[in-house]
């Protein structure tokens, strides 16, 4: 019975840790780039007449973070190069507001 729950015990422990590490270097890049492309829509689709400047800007803090916390990783940057361009688009779409008829 003591060999079970110490197994039970130690399989939580490496369950834990496993989780906390892999699901934190694809839950960033993945959050970033899902901001980053609601943003994008937000600004290209008129029936979303909102404008948020914060989506842009908390996508690319989330990609400077998986940045640091994945070690470099390809999907880090490319979640970074998409909010950079989400980021963009709305500060241009800010300064320059155009209705695009239909």
């Amino acid at each position: 019975m003591r060999v079970l729950k110490y197994k039970k015990r130690e399989l939580a422990k490496v369950l834990k840790y496993y989780l906390e590490r892999n699901t934190m270097k694809k839950l960033l890049p993945i959050s970033s780039i899902t901001l980053a492309i609601l943003s994008l829509l937000d600004n290209f689709l008129s029936f979303l007449p909102y404008g948020y400047m914060e989506l842009p800007i908390i996508a690319t803090v989330l990609a400077v973070m998986s940045i640091f916390w994945t070690k470099y990783k390809r999907s880090s940057w490319v979640a970074f190069g998409i909010s950079l361009i989400a980021l963009a688009v709305t500060i241009y779409f800010y300064y320059f507001p155009e209705v695009i008829p239909y």
